[in-house]
């Protein structure tokens, strides 16, 4: 017996070195499918979908350029819907060159993230040479935090099953979400990029990366909340510092007037995108796999015996109110064994997948084409820390989350594709559960929260 276990010990490494280079291989190939349609747009031969898929159609990224070309040139009411539509006579370059190619989508961020598209629509000044341009700028940074989590991990040590990490860019929803360019994907890896340097004391681009991803998404401040609660006052200063230098860099840019407009009708917006959305268009509800969705889809399927449009308010406030119980609780408790141990890491990285998850959830509308992904994220993280049965109950939930929707190979009814993708959100809060026990039940509440940011600030020192 201690021979058969030596010879698989052995045989291990051999086996996810496989692994690695087979779900490498297949996901080159899918990512070269994919750039072929990113470089040239009127080659869809490779692309997720028909020609009439959301992939195809859609694009994102006609938003954040058309709002930083906007912005650029002191354009009152910024995050008006009208600025958006094609055929106005204030039409931009953007709304010119996409035209019966992409409509362009409605701008509804915050005024700092305009400072990435302005940046690189100055560098190309055409909005394809732009596109093409994105495309690098985010298959480069997946790649970089994929390897970077990976590895920080222990893939090489042991958890060899991070290896795995290429199966991310293997789902068709991933490639998709890079697709039609939205920005959430990035958003997702720099932040966590972000806390594994806060974990190797590099505030500086910790906190740069996160406060870019705080300012773009939001929702990314879950990760501040918890490092606030765990008392990392370097971190913590380090990002609001960040913060503050894209506030100040936008301001020079752009002004006052875009942040006039945001607070005044831009975040309204935003917030009232449950009720906008999600109420009676069945498509909508559908794909919006919020925890507005979820209530959304129970109506639709007739099994609430209210309208949640009535209960909106009541919704976000209790599911915020879980959500800061989570980041307080999580953020009081700590790893028994020593800090840089791979059980600790894969640990945080769980947790840290968890409160993203947990963040986006909270929004009025999360599209499946893009918020799906943090959980398969965490699903192949999590995947490490589970055997038998529970392991395969994961890999059933990821493949369930990795198609696009409605699913290509069946021929489902809307009712059909509701109950399905209200199973998916249920599997996502699933794997969000199983997450927080097992953080739960390998840590102890801490000693170090006990003392004070002086006493915090001298140990950081040694």
């Amino acid at each position: 017996m201690c021979a058969e276990r030596q010879k698989t010990l052995r045989s291990l490494p051999k086996t996810w070195t496989l692994v690695f280079i087979i779900t490498s291989l297949l996901a080159g190939l899918l990512l070269a499918g994919t750039a072929i349609f990113m470089v040239n747009v009127k080659d869809t031969r490779f692309v997720r979908g028909d020609q009439f898929s959301i992939g195809v159609t859609h694009n994102c990224l006609t938003a954040y350029a058309t709002a930083a070309y906007l912005a650029s040139i002191g354009m009152a009411h910024l995050y008006h819907p009208r600025h958006y539509r094609v055929g106005l006579t204030s039409s931009t370059p953007i709304h010119k060159a996409v035209n019966g190619i992409f409509h362009v989508d409605e701008y509804l961020y915050p005024p700092q993230f305009l400072i990435l598209p302005y940046g690189l629509w100055a560098l190309c000044q055409d909005f394809f040479v732009l596109r093409t341009a994105w495309f690098v700028l985010t298959i480069t940074v997946v790649l970089i935090a994929l390897a970077g989590v990976a590895l920080w991990g222990g893939a090489f040590r042991s958890r060899p099953q991070l290896l795995l990490f290429p199966l991310l860019l293997c789902a068709p929803v991933v490639h998709t979400a890079i697709q039609i360019e939205n920005i959430h994907i990035v958003i997702v890896a720099i932040s966590l990029l972000a806390m594994i340097a806060f974990d190797e004391h590099h505030e500086f681009l910790g906190g740069a990366l996160l406060g870019f991803a705080v300012v773009a998404k939001i929702w990314p401040a879950v990760l501040l909340l918890y490092l606030l609660i765990q008392r990392r006052w370097k971190p913590v200063i380090a990002c609001n510092v960040a913060i503050g230098g894209y506030t100040g860099i936008s301001l020079l840019l752009f002004g006052f007037k875009p942040y006039q407009d945001f607070f005044t009708f831009g975040l309204q917006h935003v917030e009232s995108g449950e009720s906008l959305l999600s109420t009676n268009y069945t498509p909508t509800i559908i794909e919006n796999m919020s925890v507005f969705g979820i209530f959304h889809k129970l109506d639709a399927l007739n099994i609430l015996s209210f309208q949640p449009a009535r209960l909106s308010s009541f919704i976000g406030w209790s599911f915020t109110m879980i959500l800061g119980t989570v980041i307080i609780a999580t953020g009081l408790r700590r790893e028994t064994n020593a800090e840089n141990d791979d059980n600790n890491r894969i640990l945080r990285l769980q947790l840290w997948l968890s409160l993203l998850t947990l963040g986006q959830l909270r929004s009025p509308f999360l599209p499946w084409h893009y918020g799906v992904i943090s959980t398969l994220w965490l699903l192949l993280v999590l995947m490490t820390s589970l055997k038998g049965w529970t392991l395969g109950v994961a890999g059933a939930a990821w493949l369930c989350l990795a198609t696009n929707m409605p699913v290509e190979f069946l021929s489902m009814t809307q009712h059909a594709n509701i109950g399905y993708t209200l199973f998916a959100a249920l599997l996502m809060c699933g794997a969000i559960v199983v997450s927080l026990r097992i953080y739960y039940v390998s840590t102890t509440w801490g000693e170090r929260i006990l003392g004070s940011p002086a006493s915090y600030w001298r140990s950081q020192k040694r």
